[in-house]
């Protein structure tokens, strides 16, 4: 269910990317890269909100916040990151 979310995520993501709103990056194996970072930045970021919930709050799986929290800082996340670069 979390590489799930991430995947669709990023999909979506790409999809809006430049105003272009079609899939043609896929033709470039470089956005291929970029968009498994993207995915691994999220599902980390998702990991890391099951983790907080489940161990420290001790909150029993609720998977609609792991899946939009962990979105929503992946996203921050990559945003902070690359706009850095």
């Amino acid at each position: 269910m979390i590489v799930a979310s991430a995947v669709i995520a990023t999909f979506f993501l790409f999809y809006i990317d430049e105003g272009y709103y079609d899939f043609r990056w896929m033709k470039d194996i470089g956005n291929w890269f970029a968009f498994l970072m993207y995915v691994c930045i999220l599902t980390t970021a998702q990991e890391l909100v099951y983790f907080i919930i489940s161990k420290i709050l001790k909150i029993s799986f609720p998977t609609f916040i792991i899946v939009v929290g962990g979105v929503a800082l992946g996203i921050w996340s990559c945003f902070a990151l690359f706009s850095s670069i």
